[in-house]
């Protein structure tokens, strides 16, 4: 996965959970990894999806950030 930057776009594959892990699951396993690229805690608003097996997420609260 990899990161635009602050204001960017993330993108990329996980390597777990599997491809028949149920929706919440692999959303949870993505918002993990987003919060360690970004270092923040992060709630995401799932959209439904308009193709199967695809999911997009809106960051709707970002945790501060590190300190410099």
């Amino acid at each position: 996965m990899r990161s635009t930057g602050p204001a960017g776009i993330a993108d990329g594959v996980l390597a777990g959970p599997p491809p028949s892990s149920e929706p919440d699951i692999a959303q949870a396993a993505l918002v993990q990894k987003a919060e360690e690229l970004t270092h923040r805690r992060l709630d995401v608003l799932w959209h439904a999806p308009d193709q199967p097996d695809w999911w997009t997420g809106t960051v709707t609260v970002a945790g501060p950030l590190p300190p410099a």
